[in-house]
């Protein structure tokens, strides 16, 4: 059968795309994405709300929960720059058992510098992803950019370092140099807006599980064709429209995608190939380009069974916050009594005194000509502000703080009665904050294993590495390196060994380190208890077991604490065995002393 004409495989895939965005769309209008977004931001006037006097300047009362809630729960999650940690795990493949350690510790410091780099902007684009999960999902791409000049040595071969003679592959012919060579390498960070992404239509909510996934964003035709990277850009034109516009309300906007095109980049999942498209046109700008990772991280917070596009946590809240919202504008509705309305007995009142009180302000005062004592004129008693609004505020709030997982106490308000409840109730807060914060930092590991292979697969320039020293240290050779911060190194020395890289949690909240903190004083409380520190001392497993439960299970911190049990061991022996020693020998005699005579100075009884 024959392959199918370049033109037939773009049109193919589009169809694709197309059916993948009914899905999302179908997703994205049930959930209301969009207006979870706009609840964030404060604009939460209700459906159906007709303003005052069709007054269209009036807004609502709106009391807005969801801000703070969030405001409040993302610091707990992801504080500041997260402190990676990667260690060896077997198999070790080609490194020696001797320098995998090094090699790990080497590639802790290659990640740790490029988070620290203020040019990746990894806090920026992380923290960004993080608050898309609360309303979509969150996602970010790991990649690699650098300016590519010609190789004025192109086609000739490489040689060894240090040597005249050419560097041979493993065929035996020689390694040629490129055509091209990297300068200004850089490695990014980029979060990725969730409302360009689309996944297959195959509904596993395991993403290696689908089909493809793949994201669009909108470039300027010119600096696509400048792009050495696509090819097929001759005829490229600009598909950037008025209707792709959101709102168009000016000519600033109408300008907007003018002379840009439309650009769709997909990862195959199954075959493992990146395609690069750009809507209209008819040929790809890549095709079949291969990769060995997927270079994106997504993080969602709740799943919804046979479906890859995650339940967003706000979309619970938002029937709580109308609730608060309507009592609260009723409330002020009825304490600014909008409509006065008045009821006049015939003819107790002169026409051209009626008009006063129909365009007179506050405190008129009309004549009329009924008896005394009488009431010509009464007012329309309002219909009272019973308790069901004060008991719906408070039920609505409960249920907010309920379906968002947010209490009064990590608000700063108490909401317990009792030490015990409170402590209960702070308990399950921790539990649930806990969960969240694993799956932040299995996100952000994930970022960071990313980052690792992005840098070992295309970095081929030498690169400054920030090393983390113990300046505590007592070996001397490291006491001589302490000053020696920084590193260059290549690829090459950061191995392809087969590490764990995962992100200390401690590092994502300063509770979490206050936490551990006192886990920390708990332990050393424990191990200087002469009894305990027998026992402990004594039993490797029993030690382990023990300091587990303080969230203490590094192997550096376990050897560290057995050796000083044991070194108080020793102590503690050596002091009894004196003790003993002591006790058992007669006291001596002074020189020049008889023997039987008391000291001088003592008291003969």
């Amino acid at each position: 059968m024959p392959k199918p004409s370049e033109k037939d495989r773009v049109a193919k895939q589009f169809q694709r795309i197309r059916a993948a965005d009914k899905v999302f769309d179908r997703w994205e209008k049930e959930y209301e994405c969009a207006r979870l977004i706009e609840y964030y931001c404060g604009k939460q006037t209700p459906r159906g709300f007709v303003p005052p006097d069709h007054n269209p300047e009036y807004r609502p009362y709106t009391v807005n929960l969801i801000f703070p809630t969030i405001e409040t729960s993302l610091p707990a999650l992801l504080f500041h720059r997260p402190q990676v940690k990667i260690e060896p795990k077997p198999p070790y493949g080609d490194d020696p058992q001797t320098t995998i350690a090094e090699r790990a510790k080497l590639c802790e410091d290659t990640v740790q510098t490029f988070i620290d780099d203020p040019a990746v902007a990894f806090a920026d684009h992380t923290n960004l992803a993080l608050l898309d999960a609360n309303f979509r999902f969150g996602l970010v791409e790991v990649g690699y950019t650098a300016d590519w000049l010609d190789n004025p040595h192109a086609g000739k071969p490489l040689l060894k370092e240090g040597s005249d003679e050419p560097l041979k592959d493993k065929g035996g012919a020689d390694v040629l140099q490129p055509d091209k060579i990297p300068q200004a390498e850089q490695l990014f960070v980029k979060r990725i807006d969730p409302e360009t992404v689309r996944v297959s239509i195959s509904r596993k909510n395991i993403l290696a599980e689908n089909d493809w996934i793949g994201y669009f964003e909108w470039a300027y035709v010119e600096d696509v064709k400048r792009n050495p990277k696509y090819r097929n850009t001759r005829d490229l034109k600009p598909s950037g429209q008025v209707k792709d516009v959101p709102t168009p309300s000016s000519d600033e906007e109408r300008e907007q995608r003018s002379g840009m095109v439309k650009l769709w980049k997909i990862w195959d999942l199954r075959a493992r190939v990146k395609h690069v498209l750009a809507e209209g046109h008819s040929k790809y700008l890549v095709e079949d380009e291969p990769w060995t990772y997927l270079p994106l991280a997504a993080l969602k917070f709740h799943e919804i069974p046979s479906s890859w596009y995650p339940l967003p946590p706000v979309a619970n809240w938002i029937g709580p916050q109308d609730v608060v919202n309507e009592v609260r504008e009723s409330r002020r509705a009825h304490r600014r009594r909008f409509y006065r309305r008045y009821t006049v007995r015939n003819g107790a009142i002169e026409d051209t005194e009626l008009e006063k009180l129909e365009t007179g302000g506050d405190g008129v005062i009309a004549k009329h000509n009924g008896v005394p004592n009488e009431q010509p004129v009464l007012p329309v008693i309002d219909a009272p502000l019973g308790g069901d609004f004060d008991k719906d505020l408070i039920e609505a709030k409960d249920d907010f703080m309920q379906v968002s997982g947010v209490g009064a106490e990590q608000r700063g308000a108490a909401d317990a009665d009792t030490a015990t409840q409170a402590n209960i109730i702070d308990v399950r807060t921790r539990i649930r904050e806990s969960a969240s914060r694993v799956e932040v930092a299995t996100w952000l590991g994930e970022i960071c294993r990313l980052m690792l292979l992005t840098i070992r697969e295309k970095m081929q320039l030498e690169f400054w590495v920030k090393r983390n020293l113990d300046v505590i240290a007592q070996d001397p050779n490291e006491l001589g390196r302490i000053l020696a911060t920084w590193q260059q190194v290549t690829a090459a020395d950061l191995g392809d060994g087969n590490l764990d890289v995962k992100v200390d949690l401690t590092s994502l909240s300063p509770v979490s380190e206050e936490q551990r903190a006192a886990q920390w004083n708990q332990m050393l409380a424990l191990i200087t208890n002469p009894s305990l520190a027998l026992i402990l001392g004594l039993s490797e497993p029993l030690l382990r077991k023990t300091l587990k439960f303080y969230g203490i299970t590094s192997q550096g911190d376990i050897t560290e604490i057995r050796n000083v049990l044991q070194q108080m061991l020793a102590m503690q022996m050596a002091s009894q065995a004196a003790a003993a020693g002591a006790s058992a020998s007669p006291p001596a005699t002074p020189p020049g002393q008889p023997a039987g005579l008391p000291a001088a100075g003592a008291t003969v009884q």
